[in-house]
């Protein structure tokens, strides 16, 4: 059997453009049997996808993870089932099955990320790398990774309905929230509260995930 390193692997870059900035934010390599999509705003951060015989395993890895009540209890449990380097289990933010359908989700909604595009520094090695340019609203803004599947498809319509009416939302709770912080004013200053733009990422992938 083919070991993971010696694979064969397809590296794509994302670049998200804004003004002057044009940086390489997410990178995404591929393998037969599993992708990596890597945040480059962010140290280390990155999100795994292996395909396996029982179905498709989510990892959600970061350094900068915070803490948990939980972290010893996963690095022991690793460690007693002979994984490979158990305390890494600490810093895992998701590691779970993907459910093969979701009921009222559209696609597989992986993760969602803070990206700021000046942390993501461009390397010369990128340069012949393939790649796909998004425009983005912002310099910062956040990011939604999608997987698409046969069985939990995505379609961007239902996406659109959910995002407006979260932001119906986001405006009745700002309405309570300005209306807390005016009685609380006595107690000091406040920071108002920002809505990020959001961009969904549908990473096209050649990678047999099933």
């Amino acid at each position: 059997m083919e070991s993971r390193s010696s694979a064969p692997r397809k590296t794509t870059l994302v670049y998200f453009r804004h003004g002057e900035l044009d940086r390489p934010a997410v990178k995404v390599e591929e393998r037969p049997n599993d992708v990596t999509i890597m945040l480059r705003s962010e140290r280390d951060e990155h999100l795994s996808l292996h395909g396996t015989e029982d179905g498709i395993l989510v990892t959600h890895y970061s350094p900068d993870v915070a803490s948990s009540v939980h972290d010893e209890a996963r690095v022991a449990a690793a460690r007693a089932r002979g994984w490979r380097d158990p305390q890494r289990h600490a810093d895992y933010i998701a590691h779970w099955w993907l459910q093969p359908r979701v009921s009222g989700m559209d696609g597989h909604i992986l993760c969602g990320r803070r990206i700021y595009l000046e942390r993501a520094k461009a390397k010369r090695k990128y340069e012949a790398k393939p790649r796909i340019t998004i425009d983005a609203p912002a310099a910062e803004f956040m990011v939604e990774v999608v997987l698409s599947t046969p069985e939990q498809p995505y379609s961007g319509t239902a996406r659109a309905a959910r995002r407006d009416e979260l932001r119906r939302a986001l405006l009745s709770a700002r309405a309570a929230l300005a209306s807390a912080l005016g009685r609380l004013s006595a107690c000091g200053d406040f920071a108002p509260v920002r809505e990020l733009p959001l961009v969904p990422l549908l990473v096209p992938t050649s990678a047999n995930l099933k």
